[in-house]
C-alpha cells in the first residue's frame, strides 16, 4: 500500500500583523486514529494532498474558518488554551505550522508541492524508498465500479477457507516442483511461455491492487486509481488508498492486507489451472506469486507489511520515528546522559516499546543485508562479467543459428539477474543513508 502523510518544510515570511487570516477554502479535517496520547487529525487540501496535524493545529484551523485578525486569533487561542498567547506566538504558529503546509488562504502554492532542487527531490525519494515516478493506469471510476462488486470477497467466513486452501496448495505445489526439478523436467524453453507467465503475474498483481480498493469500498469509501511506477529500478503497481486514513486502525489493517488476500486467491486459481492442464507455466506463476506476497510482508520495506505494522501500532511514519528513537537512545548512552524526554514519542509505554523493537528490527535487518552483501555480493559481482560474456556468447550463437527462442530466454534471464543485483544494492544503500540521515538530524537538533 503506497500511502503518505507528509508535512513539508518551507520558510515563509510573515506579512503583517493587521492582515486578516483565513484557512484554505474547501479544506476538510478528519480524525486520525493513532496510539498517540493527544488526538491527531488528517487535513485534506482541495488538491487532494493529505497532512497530519495535532490537536492544537486543529484548534487553530477551527478559529480560522472565518477571516480573523492576528490580535483576535491570539485572544481566542488564549481562551481555548487557558494561557497567554501573544501576537509573537501567533507569528510563530503561522510561520512554523500553517504556511509551510499551505493551510492559509491566499497562498498561491496551496495546491502545489514546495519547490525543491532536482537533487533534493531524488535524495528524498531515495531515503523514503518512494516511487521515483508514477502514473495512473486504471482510472478511479473503473476501479470503484469493480471494487464495489468484489468487496464481498472480503469476509471473515471466507478468509479461513482461503488460508486453508493456500496451505494445501503450497504443500502440493512445492512437492511437485521438487519432483520436477530433481527429474530435470522443470524447464521452460519457449519464450512465449515466459511471456505468458509474466502476463499471468501482471494480471495477478492488478488483482492484488484491486484487493486494497475492494477493502476501501467494503468500509464505505470510494476507491481511487490504480497506477504504475518505478520503485527504485523495479516496475511496480500501486493502489491509491489515501482515503484509508479516515478509517479506524483495524479497518486500515484490513485494507493493508486486502491486496495480499486477493493475490493469494489469484495464485490458487493459477494452481487449479496447473492441476487441470499440468502446464508448467501455471505452476511457475503460483510459485512466483507466493514469493511476491511473502516478500511484500517484510515490514522493513514500504510494502504492505510495513503498513500493517504501522497501522496496527497506530504510529504514522513508523520507520523514521523508530530509527530516530534508537539513535537518540544510543547517543544518549554513549554520552552517558539521561535521554529523558527524547524517548517520549507521545505514545503509551507498551506502544513505545513496540516501536523501539521495530527500530531494532530495522537495524538488525539492515545489518543482515550488509552482512549478506559483504559475504555474497563480491563473488556475485566478480562472477557477473564472466556470466554476462557467457550469455552474450549464447545470444550470438543463437542468433547465428536463428534460434530466436533461445536468444529471448537468455536476454530475459540476463535482464532479471541484472535488475536483482542493482535493486538489492540500491535498497541497501537506502537503509544506510536513512540511518545516517536520522543520526545527523538528531545531532543537528542537539547542537541548535
Amino acid at each position: 500500500m503506497s500511502t503518505a502523510v507528509i508535512n513539508s518544510e518551507l520558510d515563509t515570511a510573515f506579512t503583517g500583523e493587521e492582515e486578516f487570516l483565513c484557512r484554505v477554502a474547501g479544506l476538510t479535517i478528519h480524525p486520525l486514529e493513532t496510539s498517540c496520547k493527544d488526538p491527531q487529525y488528517v487535513v485534506r487540501l482541495p488538491g487532494g494532498k493529505l497532512i497530519r496535524i495535532s490537536k492544537k493545529v486543529r484548534e487553530v484551523l477551527d478559529e480560522l474558518e472565518l477571516p480573523i485578525t492576528h490580535g483576535q486569533l491570539a485572544s481566542n487561542l488564549a481562551c481555548r488554551w487557558n494561557h497567554v498567547v501573544t501576537p509573537d506566538d501567533v507569528r510563530q504558529i503561522i510561520s512554523r505550522l500553517l504556511k509551510p503546509s499551505h493551510l492559509l488562504a491566499g497562498d498561491d502554492t496551496s495546491n502545489k508541492p514546495p519547490a525543491r532542487t532536482s537533487g533534493s527531490f531524488w535524495w528524498r525519494k531515495f531515503l523514503l524508498q518512494d516511487f521515483f515516478f508514477s502514473f495512473k493506469l486504471i482510472p478511479s471510476s473503473v476501479v470503484t465500479k469493480v471494487a464495489r462488486r468484489t468487496a464481498p470477497i472480503i469476509n471473515k467466513f471466507l478468509v479461513p477457507v482461503v488460508v486453508a486452501l493456500l496451505i494445501l496448495a503450497s504443500i502440493s505445489a512445492y512437492r511437485d516442483f521438487a519432483a520436477l526439478r530433481d527429474s530435470g523436467q522443470f524447464k521452460i524453453t519457449d519464450p512465449a511461455q515466459y511471456m505468458l507467465v509474466l502476463i499471468y503475474v501482471f494480471l495477478s498483481i492488478v488483482f492484488h491492487e484491486l484487493g486494497h480498493a475492494s477493502a476501501v469500498a467494503k468500509f464505505g469509501g470510494v476507491p481511487d486509481d490504480i497506477g504504475f511506477g518505478l520503485y527504485f529500478i523495479y516496475p511496480a503497481l500501486y493502489a491509491n488508498v489515501n482515503q484509508s486514513w479516515y478509517f479506524s486502525r483495524k479497518q486500515r489493517v484490513v485494507i493493508d492486507l486486502g491486496g495480499i488476500y486477493f493475490q493469494i486467491i489469484a495464485s490458487l486459481c493459477w494452481y487449479a489451472a496447473y492441476l487441470k492442464t499440468h502446464n508448467l507455466g501455471f505452476l511457475l506463476t503460483f510459485l512466483i506469486l507466493e514469493l511476491l506476497w511473502i516478500y511484500s510482508l517484510i515490514p522493513f520495506f514500504k510494502f504492505d507489511g510495513y503498513w500493517v505494522v504501522s497501522d496496527a501500532l497506530g504510529v504514522p511514519n513508523l520507520r523514521r520515528r523508530s530509527v530516530q528513537i534508537l539513535a537518540r537512545g544510543a547517543l544518549g548512552i554513549i554520552a552517558r546522559k539521561q535521554s529523558g524526554p527524547a524517548w517520549d514519542l507521545d505514545l503509551p509505554k507498551g506502544i513505545q516499546a513496540a516501536v523501539m523493537l521495530y527500530g531494532a528490527g530495522v537495524v538488525a535487518f539492515m545489518g543482515f543485508v550488509i552482512w549478506s552483501l559483504i559475504h555474497f555480493a563480491p563473488s556475485r559481482v566478480i562472477q557477473y562479467p564472466a556470466y554476462a560474456r557467457a550469455v552474450f556468447d549464447k545470444i550470438a550463437l543463437g542468433a547465428s543459428a536463428r534460434s530466436y527462442s533461445l536468444v529471448t530466454v537468455e536476454v530475459i534471464q540476463l535482464f532479471l539477474r541484472t535488475m536483482m543485483l542493482l535493486g538489492f544494492t540500491m535498497i541497501c544503500m537506502s537503509f544506510i543513508a536513512s540511518l545516517y540521515q536520522s543520526v545527523r538530524s538528531y545531532l543537528k537538533g542537539r547542537s541548535s
